[in-house]
């Protein structure tokens, strides 16, 4: 519970994202992004959030590469000891 994300007000949180790896590089997340930001803002949420592992450079890369931008970086001893990455970064779009 250390690193836990602290979820911006109002916003449409989008949670687990993957391709497996067959499919990967071949713009799907991107897509699959867009269009959970689209129907979120048809939902009246003017902001999208999404969380990644620090260290997963692939996740980072594509959450910015869809115009998410880091806005927050949690990091705790314990969750690194648990989770084997030093924490949770926050992106916003």
């Amino acid at each position: 519970m250390t690193c836990n994300p602290d979820n911006a007000e109002g916003a449409w949180v989008v949670e687990n994202v993957a391709t497996v790896p067959d499919f990967r590089r071949m713009g799907i997340v991107s897509r699959l992004l867009d269009e959970m930001v689209k129907r979120g803002r048809s939902r009246g949420h003017e902001l999208a959030q999404i969380s990644y592992l620090i260290g997963n450079s692939p996740a980072l890369r594509a959450y910015e590469k869809a115009g998410f931008k880091l806005v927050n970086e949690k990091r705790h001893p314990d969750f690194e000891a648990a989770m084997g990455c030093p924490g949770v970064g926050t992106l916003l779009k």
